[in-house]
């Protein structure tokens, strides 16, 4: 004798209600110029505001080398929380679950917070003093924050190739900071021509004004 599956109207609408939204997260969504535009200033202004913040760390670690541990550790959750603002709008594009791109990022940036611990033990221990310990948790945001562009946004990689070469000078010439200062600036203009050019060839190729997933 068959089973007749009876399901109340009230339930079965509940159900489409929820399949109805379970499409409507996974699809990915459509930018106007306008959102393209808008998510475009946001990242370029990211870029400018983390390497502003490398340049005043740069120019602690040349003039206070012992004290500039403490900076660069507040720059982690810092860096942490313009990393997924900068997510934000590809996972939004891409139509993912905004939960999945928060876990990622709070085990990326969480990770740092670890590696920095660990090297504050080691001066606690006496194994570094407060001038290697600036450099060594130099050494961590730059590779974690290079890392950040290789997932969630390019521009990261800048800033974590600027960081990486404040270490080297830090560590190996007395004078660097107008050097380190020229960097940026580089870097600033490159991040925002690259940019430029990668929303204009992708709109060329899809005919609409999309940023690319990694833009």
């Amino acid at each position: 004798m068959a089973t007749e599956n009876i399901t109340a109207p009230g339930v079965e609408k509940k159900q489409q209600v929820q399949l109805a939204a379970e499409n409507t997260d996974a699809s990915p969504k459509v930018e106007t110029k306008q959102q393209v535009q808008y998510w475009l200033h946001v990242s370029e202004a990211i870029l400018v505001v983390l390497l502003v913040l490398s340049a005043i760390g740069v120019g602690i670690t040349d003039f206070s080398p012992q004290h500039s541990w403490k900076y660069w550790l507040s720059m982690v959750p810092i860096f942490g929380t313009l990393s997924f603002l900068g997510g934000w709008s590809r996972v939004r594009r891409r139509g993912q679950s905004w939960w999945v791109m928060l876990r990622t990022q709070l085990l990326h940036w969480g990770a740092l917070l670890v590696a920095v611990y660990m090297i504050f033990l080691l001066l606690g221990a006496g194994r570094l003093d407060n001038e290697n310990t600036g450099l060594v948790a130099l050494l961590a945001l730059s590779l974690t924050t290079f890392l950040a562009g290789v997932h969630f946004d390019w521009r990261f990689c800048l800033v974590g190739a600027f960081l990486a070469v404040t270490l080297i000078m830090a560590a190996w010439v007395e004078e660097y900071v107008w050097m380190m200062l020229i960097f940026a600036v580089l870097l600033v203009l490159v991040g925002l021509l690259v940019g430029r050019y990668m929303i204009h060839r992708h709109a060329g190729k899809t005919g609409h004004p999309q940023q690319p997933d990694h833009g």
